[in-house]
């Protein structure tokens, strides 16, 4: 698979347009993406690279460099991937699927900072639940009213 396929299969399966996809991944301009897409850009250079798989720690980076192997990671590699992040010193260890052992001089605070972004995904989750509640008590009503 050509890098400009698959720059297509990431684009298409964030469900963003090609300027507001430049933006989430951090490209500079929406041309950067277009280039890769269109294949005038050829090979994906480390920062490309970085930036993709920073905004979609999912992705295998060696299927993105040349097409070889998954899309995707397991859950275990992409658990690797997020602490990794966060701290270059980071060494881990697990049977595959659950992470058994974090070592690294930040534990707490890598620990903390995900269960911060749990917390606050699983809040923003509770807020649309409200919203849709909300709007299917207002269809309710509106189907009364018919």
């Amino acid at each position: 698979m050509a890098l400009s396929d698959r720059i297509k299969t990431i684009v298409d399966n964030s469900g963003l347009s090609i300027p507001k996809f430049a933006v989430a991944v951090g490209f500079k301009t929406p041309q950067a993406v277009r280039s890769l897409l269109n294949g005038t850009t050829r090979t994906l250079s480390y920062e490309a690279l970085e930036k993709l798989t920073r905004y979609d720690p999912g992705l295998n980076p060696q299927w993105l460099k040349t097409g070889e192997g998954n899309m995707r990671l397991d859950n275990f590699q992409v658990e690797r991937n997020i602490i990794s992040q966060h701290d270059s010193n980071a060494t881990i260890q697990g049977d595959g699927d659950t992470l058994l052992n974090i070592q690294c001089p930040e534990d707490a605070a890598v620990i903390n900072l995900l269960r911060k972004e749990i917390d606050h995904l699983n809040s923003l989750l509770d807020e649309k639940e409200r919203i849709i509640e909300r709007l299917e008590k207002m269809n309710d009503k509106l189907l009364e009213m018919k």
